[in-house]
């Protein structure tokens, strides 16, 4: 599955890009500004082995986007998918 997460007014929100996948045997966070990581390979190495990928715009490898309180939001909207990613039934 295909996430996109974007923040609207200090807020986290994930919208599902590609519905159709079969049962995530992983999960992945990407920030869009990863300048180690090539978007569209991530994008597309995911989808071809389905797992499971978050992307967060403006983020950086290590998920920061040089606004302190967007990166709290961000964290805590990786640690809460990567629970319930945990917690759902293989």
């Amino acid at each position: 599955m295909l996430f996109s997460t974007t923040f609207i007014r200090g807020r986290c929100t994930t919208r599902r890009l590609n519905r159709r996948c079969p049962i995530s045997t992983g999960i992945a966070f990407h920030g869009t500004a990863d300048p180690w990581a090539d978007t569209e390979m991530i994008i597309n190495g995911c989808r071809k082995i389905g797992i499971l990928l978050y992307l967060t715009e403006n983020a950086n490898h290590s998920m920061e986007t040089g606004d302190t309180l967007h990166d709290i939001f961000i964290l805590h909207d990786i640690m809460d998918e990567t629970a319930h990613w945990m917690d759902s039934p293989v």
